[in-house]
C-alpha cells in the first residue's frame, strides 16, 4: 500500500489548498501535512464511496504516532461515508485523511483549505 502525498496550491487570496487524490482499496491512508497557525480549515471529501468510510484525523506530536479524529464545530466527529464539506474545529499541528472498509470502487478526494 501506497500513502497518498497532499498535492498544495497557494492560493492569491492567501488560503492554501491540500489535495489528497485518489484513495483508494490500494492507497487507504493521506500522508501527513503540516499547517500550523491557520485561523481556519475547512474540508471537503468527495468521490465514490462504495462502503468506505473516510476519518480526517489529527496530532500535536512533534513526530506523529497517536492520532485522533478531528471534529467539526458542532461537536462530531469528522467521519463519513458520503460527501461531505465542514469547518475543522481543532487546530492542531498535523492533518491527515485515513480511509477504512474500502469497497472495489472506491476512489476518495479529500480536499482541505486553510487561511492564516
Amino acid at each position: 500500500m501506497a500513502t497518498i502525498a497532499a498535492v498544495r496550491t497557494d492560493n492569491s487570496d492567501g488560503t492554501h489548498r491540500h489535495l489528497w487524490e485518489g484513495l483508494n482499496t490500494s492507497d487507504l491512508d493521506g500522508a501527513a501535512i503540516s499547517i500550523p497557525g491557520a485561523a481556519d480549515r475547512s474540508v471537503q471529501i468527495i468521490g465514490v464511496f462504495d462502503t468506505c468510510t473516510i476519518v480526517l484525523q489529527g496530532s500535536n506530536e512533534a513526530t506523529p504516532t497517536n492520532w485522533h479524529t478531528l471534529a467539526d464545530p458542532q461537536g462530531s466527529a469528522i467521519s463519513t461515508a458520503s460527501a461531505i464539506l465542514v469547518a475543522i474545529l481543532e487546530n492542531v499541528s498535523w492533518i491527515r485523511p485515513l480511509m477504512s472498509s474500502a469497497g472495489a470502487s472506491s476512489d476518495i478526494d479529500v480536499i482541505l483549505l486553510s487561511r492564516k
